[in-house]
C-alpha cells in the first residue's frame, strides 16, 4: 500500500496558528503553576502555623508544670519539719537583701509613679487657667524625673547581671560538667566488695565462709565490667560534643529535650528540631540531629546503666541471702547432729528417773484409793440424809401450792360465769337496737328510691322533649336550604322523553355495528382465528358517549382553560377570575340554576332596568 495514501487529509501547517496556541498553552500552565505555588505557600504557612501552636501549648504546658512544682515546693516548705531553713543565716542574709532590693525600687519608681498620679488628678479637677499651666510644667518635670529614675535603674540593673555573669563563668564550667556526668555512670566503693558485716556470719569453717564471700568480688567485677563499658561509651559521646557545643548550649538544649520529652506524645523529634534549629539558626541542622541521635543515645545509656545499677544490687542481697541460708543450714545440720547425741544421753538418764518415779507412785496410789474409798462412804451418807429432809421440805411446799392454785381456779371460774351473763345481755340489748336501727334504714332507703326513680322519670321525659325539640329545629333548617337550592322551572314532559346526547351517540354506533357484523359473518369462514382474538382483545374494551372532542374546543370555557393550563397558571386566582367573566356558548339549563342563583339574577336584571 502507497505511504502517501496515510498523508492524503493532512493539510499545511499554520505557524501563526500554532505560536497562538503555544502562548495560550503558556499562559495556562504559568497561572496554573503561580495556584500550585500559592497552594504550597499557604500549606506551609498553615503548617509553620500549626507547629507555633504545637510549640506555644508546649510551653504553656512546662510553665504550669514548673508552677506545679513550685507550689508543691512553697507548700512543703510550710510544713513544721522545715522551718530550720528560714532560721538559716544565709538565708536570712538574702531575705533582708531582697526586701532591701523590693524598699529601694519602690522608692525609686513606685513612690514618684503615686505622686505623679496625685498631682495629674488633682491639675485635672481644677479649672482655673493659670493654676492648669503651673501644674503642666510641674507634672512635665515630674515625668522628666521619673524616666531618669526608670533609666538609672536599668543602668545600675544591667552591671549587676555583667557582674554576675563574670563572676559564674569561673565556676560554671565544672558545674556543667559535673552536672553533664550522671550518677548512673558511678558506683559508690562502699556498695562494691565484701559487706562489712559478712565476716560476722556464724559459720564453724572459717576457709569455707571465705570461698563463700567470695563470690561478692566475682559478682561486682562481672558487673563493673558492663558499666565500664557504658561509661566510655558515654564518655566519647560527651567528648564529641563539647567539641561542637559550648556549655550553655549544652544545657540549654538539655532543657529543651527534657521538657520536649516530658510534653509531647506524638512527632516529638519532629517538633524538637524545628524549634531547635529556630533558637540555633547559625548551627547546621546535621549538627542539631546528631546533637538529639547522641541525647538519645545517653538517655538510652543511663537507663541501662540504672538497670544495671539495680540488678546489681538485687544480685548482691540474692547473693548474701543464698550464703545467709547455706550457712543456716550448715549451722542447723551441725546443731541437730550434736542435739541428737545430747538426746540419747538424756533419755537414757530419763528413763532411769521414770523407773524410780512409777515404783514411787504405784505405792502412793494404793494409799490415795484406800483414803478415797473411806470418803465416799462418808459423803454418801450425808447425801442420802440432805436428800431425805430436802424431800420432806417440797412436799409441803408443794401442798400449800396446790391449795392456793385450787382456790384461783374456783374465784377464776365464778368471774368468767358471771361475764359470761353480763355479755349475754349486752348482745341481747345489741340485737333488739340492730332490729329497730335496721327497719327505720329500711324506710328510709325505699322514700330515697322512690324520690330517685321519679326524678330518672322526669330526666328522660325532658330529655326526650329536647330530642324532638331539636330534631324539629334541624328539619325546619333542612326545609329552608332545600327552598333555596330547588330548581325553579317550569314542568317539561317532553324533554323527559326525549333523548340525550350520549344515548343519541350510543344509538347510531349500535346501527353502525349492526351493519357491519353482517359483513364480518361472511368472511367469518376465511379468520376465524382472527375474529376469535379480536372478540376476546374487545371484551374488556367499552366505548364512551359523551360529546365529542370538536364539541368540547367549541366552547370558550374550554379553549381557555387549556390555554391556562399550558401557562401554568390554572390554579390561580387570576385564572378563576378570567374564567368567572368568561360566558357560554349556550345558554345554561334551567334546572342547574337553583332558586337563590335566580333570585340574585332576577335581582340583577331589575337592577340593569332601573
Amino acid at each position: 500500500m502507497d505511504w502517501k495514501l496515510h498523508c492524503r487529509n493532512i493539510k499545511q501547517l499554520d505557524l501563526e496558528e500554532v505560536k497562538k496556541t503555544a502562548e495560550v498553552f503558556k499562559k495556562k500552565s504559568e497561572d496554573i503553576e503561580a495556584k500550585i505555588f500559592q497552594l504550597s505557600n499557604a500549606r506551609q504557612s498553615m503548617k509553620n502555623n500549626n507547629i507555633l501552636r504545637v510549640h506555644i501549648n508546649t510551653w504553656r504546658k512546662e510553665m504550669s508544670y514548673l508552677k506545679k512544682e513550685e507550689k508543691e515546693i512553697e507548700s512543703l516548705l510550710k510544713d513544721n519539719c522545715f522551718l530550720w531553713i528560714f532560721k538559716e543565716k544565709a538565708i536570712l542574709e538574702t531575705e533582708s537583701v531582697n526586701l532591701a532590693n523590693i524598699e529601694k525600687l519602690q522608692s525609686i519608681i513606685s513612690t514618684p509613679l503615686y505622686a505623679l498620679r496625685k498631682e495629674i488628678k488633682e491639675w485635672n479637677e481644677i479649672d482655673m487657667k493659670d493654676e492648669r499651666l503651673l501644674k503642666q510644667n510641674s507634672v512635665k518635670e515630674a515625668i522628666q524625673n521619673l524616666s531618669d529614675c526608670i533609666q538609672n535603674l536599668n543602668n545600675s540593673l544591667s552591671e549587676e547581671s555583667e557582674l554576675l555573669s563574670k563572676s559564674q563563668e569561673d565556676g560554671k564550667d565544672d558545674l556543667i560538667t559535673n552536672e553533664y556526668k550522671k550518677k548512673p555512670f558511678t558506683c559508690n566503693i562502699k556498695d562494691m566488695g565484701i559487706p562489712e558485716n559478712a565476716w560476722d556470719w556464724q559459720c564453724s569453717n572459717s576457709e569455707y565462709l571465705s570461698t563463700m564471700l567470695s563470690e561478692f568480688i566475682m559478682l561486682d567485677f562481672e558487673f563493673y565490667n558492663q558499666l565500664e563499658v557504658i561509661k566510655k561509651e558515654y564518655e566519647s559521646l560527651r567528648l564529641t560534643d563539647e567539641q561542637l557545643w559550648n556549655s550553655d548550649e549544652l544545657e540549654m538544649f538539655e532543657y529543651i529535650w527534657d521538657t520536649y520529652r516530658r510534653q509531647i506524645l506524638h512527632q516529638r523529634r519532629h517538633y524538637t528540631l524545628d524549634f531547635l534549629s529556630r533558637l540555633f539558626a547559625d548551627r547546621n541542622t546535621k549538627e542539631i540531629t546528631d546533637l538529639m541521635d547522641h541525647c538519645e543515645r545517653v538517655n538510652q545509656l543511663k537507663d541501662r546503666a540504672v538497670t544495671i545499677n539495680r540488678v546489681w544490687k538485687k544480685s548482691r542481697d540474692d547473693l548474701s541471702i543464698r550464703i545467709q541460708a547455706t550457712l543456716l543450714q550448715i549451722s542447723e545440720l551441725s546443731n541437730e547432729k550434736r542435739l541428737k547425741t545430747e538426746k540419747y544421753q538424756s533419755q537414757k538418764e530419763l528413763c532411769d528417773f521414770l523407773k524410780e518415779q512409777v515404783q514411787r507412785w504405784r505405792k502412793e496410789k494404793l494409799e490415795m484409793s484406800e483414803l478415797e474409798e473411806k470418803e465416799n462412804a462418808k459423803l454418801k451418807a450425808q447425801q442420802a440424809e440432805a436428800e431425805s429432809v430436802k424431800k420432806a421440805k417440797e412436799m409441803a411446799i408443794r401442798k400449800i401450792i396446790k391449795d392456793k392454785i385450787a382456790e384461783h381456779q374456783s374465784r377464776k371460774a365464778a368471774e368468767k360465769q358471771e361475764q359470761a351473763e353480763n355479755e349475754a345481755a349486752r348482745l341481747k340489748f345489741l340485737r333488739d337496737m340492730h332490729a329497730k336501727q335496721s327497719r327505720i334504714d329500711m324506710a328510709r332507703l325505699k322514700e330515697a328510691q322512690d324520690l330517685r326513680l321519679a326524678e330518672i322519670k322526669q330526666k328522660r321525659l325532658l330529655s326526650q322533649l329536647e330530642k324532638i325539640k331539636l330534631s324539629d329545629e334541624r328539619e325546619s333548617r333542612l326545609e329552608k336550604l332545600r327552598k333555596k337550592v330547588r330548581p325553579n322551572v317550569l314542568p317539561d314532559p317532553n324533554r323527559s322523553m326525549s333523548d340525550t346526547e350520549s344515548w343519541r351517540l350510543k344509538t347510531e354506533d349500535h346501527l353502525h355495528n349492526t351493519e357491519t357484523s353482517i359483513e364480518r359473518q361472511m368472511s367469518n369462514s376465511t379468520a376465524t382465528t382472527t375474529t376469535t382474538s379480536n372478540n376476546i382483545s374487545n371484551r374488556f374494551e367499552s366505548k364512551l358517549y359523551t360529546y365529542t372532542n370538536a364539541q368540547l374546543c367549541a366552547d370558550n370555557r374550554t379553549r381557555l382553560t387549556t390555554a391556562l393550563y399550558n401557562a401554568g397558571v390554572l390554579d390561580t386566582d387570576y385564572a378563576r377570575m378570567v374564567l368567572s367573566s368568561v360566558t357560554p356558548n349556550r345558554q345554561t339549563r334551567k334546572d342547574t340554576i337553583t332558586s337563590k342563583e335566580f333570585q340574585e339574577a332576577l335581582n340583577d336584571t331589575v337592577h340593569n332596568l332601573f
